[in-house]
């Protein structure tokens, strides 16, 4: 997946290009400079790029503010399906979750049944399943991990 670069930070550090892409008009009004060139010489702090992100003109702000707000926006257009961790540990969609009403159990909602498209064709060995890795895999890299 190409990455837009964010300078400015102690550690390397990028967003998904296809979050930034949409707003190019946005980065050569405020930079003078292509989405490209600006990578190329580095990428944008995190003010900066909030600016782009939100179409607007650059004001001076908080860097950790910024970045919670490019976070957020990041999260919202990255992460469409939200995961939840089984009994077993593993992440599957909440979608395919029927989940426990808090009133009537105790207070906490939890799932009461998984429908996974799958099908568990596999006898449950979910261990196994790459369908399962990659469900582990998304929940991690969406930061839906807790």
């Amino acid at each position: 997946m190409k990455r837009f670069l964010v300078l400015g930070t102690n550690e390397p550090c990028s967003i998904p290009w296809i979050v930034i892409a949409p707003h190019e008009g946005q980065a050569i009004c405020n930079h003078g400079q292509d989405l490209e060139t600006l990578n190329r010489r580095g990428g944008l702090i995190w003010s900066e790029m909030i600016a782009v992100l939100e179409d607007r003109r650059y004001i001076r702000m908080d860097e950790s503010i910024a970045r919670k707000k490019v976070e957020e926006i990041i999260k919202k257009q990255i992460c469409t399906v939200q995961m939840i961790k089984n009994e077993d540990g593993h992440y599957v969609p909440m979608e395919c979750c029927s989940m426990t009403n808090p009133r009537t159990s105790s207070g906490v909602r939890e799932i009461d049944e998984i429908d996974l498209p799958c099908g568990a064709d596999c006898g449950n060995d979910c261990n196994n399943c790459i369908i399962q890795k990659i469900m582990d895999e998304y929940a991690e890299i969406t930061k839906q991990v807790k």
